[in-house]
């Protein structure tokens, strides 16, 4: 694993190499993407984490770059598994994510 955090040398040309890597990138049966909105972690840290395998990554670097604290890359294949750790203040409640859904009469 590797972390680069805001304010190190190479953490912005980490965000581009990510942002172009998994653009458009639909990944397998097997990638995913994970919330993670842990109370404590928001307190203590003021941080939600999003890991991703898939363009999920590329999409939150172009939605809410200046919002990203530390990016953590899960191992050297081309689309390892990535953790952005993004400012709590960028992302909304998760129960935003559900759609009203009602049957049509």
């Amino acid at each position: 694993m590797q972390m680069i955090k805001k304010g190190d040398k190479n953490f912005e040309s980490t965000l581009d190499k990510l942002y172009t890597r998994y653009k458009g990138y639909r990944g397998n049966p097997e990638d995913e993407t994970i919330i993670n909105f842990h109370k404590a972690e928001m307190a203590e840290e003021g941080v939600v984490t999003i890991y991703s395998s898939m363009s999920a990554i590329h999409t939150c670097i172009k939605r809410c770059r200046a919002g990203i604290k530390a990016v953590e890359i899960m191992g050297t294949s081309t689309h390892a598994g990535v953790t952005l750790y993004i400012d709590k203040s960028y992302v909304r409640e998760p129960y935003y994510i559900l759609r009203n859904n009602r049957p049509k009469k």
